[in-house]
């Protein structure tokens, strides 16, 4: 019966993977070689005013493809029930797979080969310097005028593309994406590593995180640098389940060190070090992580503004409920005859929304007590920050939450975040004619902003209804996937996992 339902259903899946990429293939390199061939940035896919309509609808179908067969897996998995050895050679050829598509839904990547062009050619700091103040053959790919945003992590890799740019932009592009392959691959083998001890099934989780099409996508096809901020997170828990709580602090600093994400992992292990009163572990990690960090900052000038270069990019709306919420505010107003300025609105937002997000992490730090529960509450902080406070959302944001949907012991909590994996791509799905140049704009935009964000927010809404109301007890304290419950007979529950559970309506477990 096992080679039955194997043969039923992953020839198929590997069928339409195989079609779905060659396929993507062709879309990403009749969207983005022309114009990388003529010294130009290419159109992002998902949302700009020269991009192929007929090819971002192409896109679209293939990655309802991929998800199609990721999800069909998932509900089949005690049928299919894969070896890891399986797992493992699926995972490289899809990865590897993914990294040969051409970037085409953004460019960020020439961006960051922009930076290390800074750096690895013209000698100076992108934290103090723009591409703007130079002019080469290399200026026309680079439309930011702005200093480095991400962290002093990074840069060694963007400065070898950069170098590596003086000859070859494409190999530059691939010697990116060359580097975020490996550190996917290393991502997965954590994730696997960690799930040992904190799941019944670690194959599920590897699954659950590797072959997601959005990590994949984003990180793999368009080059986007979550990798490295993944990376040092999952090596920061792996620190903590082998009790260096000292170099789990230090591991979670460089993870902030790529993105101010990043920080959400350095505070969580921290309350949890400071739950365990583990106090010679948390002075020790502190103390040699300002020593590590005054000598980054000292080798890379500059690289101390990353926080306050970032906190720019949340001063405007854009593609978030947020976005909606200050134009109907400003509408509602304008037709009381108030007038309010957007900068005004932007401000109340702010305000209201900080005081309800400082809240919320406020209790979920609080309930941190073990690799368990830290993994949990993370989860549910940076949820919370892209759905209900993050001014501005991308979809590879989302990455960052596709760990944490691996390893946590909330099922709900698994299918939020892979419902909003699949919805984000929403905003890839609208042509630019027609959130620019229909007359029935607004209606698209507000169809946009609720596919991307509101359908995740309904299921997790009425994940929680479900489970609060009708879950039995002893389901609530499993730590399996609650999509198997068949694993609890073979599998019983890790204990730590089993204590750290408790009744908690915004957990939705």
């Amino acid at each position: 019966m096992p080679g039955h339902w194997l043969r039923r259903l992953l020839l198929p899946g590997i069928v339409v993977l195989l079609l779905s990429y060659v396929s993507l293939f062709v879309i990403h390199l009749r969207n983005s070689l022309p114009s990388l061939a003529a010294d130009l940035v290419p159109p992002d896919l998902g949302y700009s005013a020269a991009a192929n309509p007929a090819l971002q609808l192409l896109q679209m179908i293939c990655l309802a493809s991929f998800f199609a067969v990721y999800g069909i897996t998932l509900w089949n998995w005690r049928r299919l029930d894969p070896s890891p050895r399986t797992l493992v050679w699926s995972a490289g050829l899809v990865g590897v797979v993914a990294s040969s598509l051409l970037p085409a839904d953004s460019s960020d990547v020439l961006e960051y080969i922009g930076f290390g062009r800074l750096a690895a050619v013209y000698h100076v700091s992108p934290y103090l310097h723009t591409y703007s103040e130079f002019t080469d053959r290399f200026a026309s790919y680079v439309t930011w005028d702005d200093p480095m945003p991400y962290g002093p992590v990074v840069l060694p890799v963007f400065a070898l593309a950069g170098f590596v740019s003086e000859r070859h932009v494409f190999v530059a592009i691939y010697v990116i994406k060359l580097v975020w392959l490996l550190i996917h691959f290393v991502n997965a083998w954590l994730v696997y590593q960690i799930a040992k001890s904190i799941a019944p099934d670690p194959r599920y989780a590897l699954f659950v995180f590797a072959f997601n099409p959005l990590i994949l996508l984003e990180q793999l096809a368009n080059g986007h640098n979550d990798g490295p901020l993944i990376l040092f997170g999952l090596l920061a828990v792996l620190a903590l389940q082998r009790g260096r709580g000292a170099l789990a602090v230090s591991l979670a600093v460089l993870s902030a060190l790529v993105k101010t994400s990043g920080l959400f992992w350095f505070a969580g292990i921290v309350a949890l070090l400071i739950r365990q009163r583990r106090w010679r572990s948390l002075i020790l990690g502190i103390t040699s992580s300002l020593a590590a960090l005054a000598g980054v900052f000292s080798v890379f000038p500059g690289s101390a503004t990353q926080l306050a270069v970032m906190s720019t990019q949340w001063q405007y709306t854009e593609d978030s409920l947020h976005a909606a919420l200050i134009g109907g505010s400003g509408t509602l107003l304008r037709m009381l005859n108030r007038t309010w300025e957007y900068d005004d609105l932007f401000r109340v937002d702010r305000l209201i929304f900080s005081a309800l997000f400082i809240g919320v992490c406020a209790r979920r730090f609080a309930l941190i007590r073990d690799v368990v529960s830290l993994i949990r509450e993370l989860a549910l902080m940076l949820l919370a920050l892209l759905l209900g406070y993050a001014s501005s959302l991308y979809p590879w944001y989302v990455a960052w939450l596709l760990p944490m949907a691996a390893l946590t012991d909330s099922g709900p909590l698994r299918r939020t975040i892979l419902v909003l994996s699949v919805s984000v791509f929403a905003l890839y799905a609208f042509p630019y004619t027609m959130l620019e140049e229909s007359p029935h704009r607004m209606v698209w935009r507000g169809m946009r902003l609720v596919a991307a964000f509101g359908v995740p927010i309904g299921f997790w809404i009425s994940q929680g209804i479900r489970e609060w109301g009708s879950t039995p007890a002893f389901a609530t304290s499993r730590a399996c996937p609650q999509e198997m419950p068949e694993l609890l007979r073979v599998h019983p529950p890790p204990e730590d996992a089993l204590e750290s559970r408790r009744t908690d309506p915004f957990l939705l477990s």
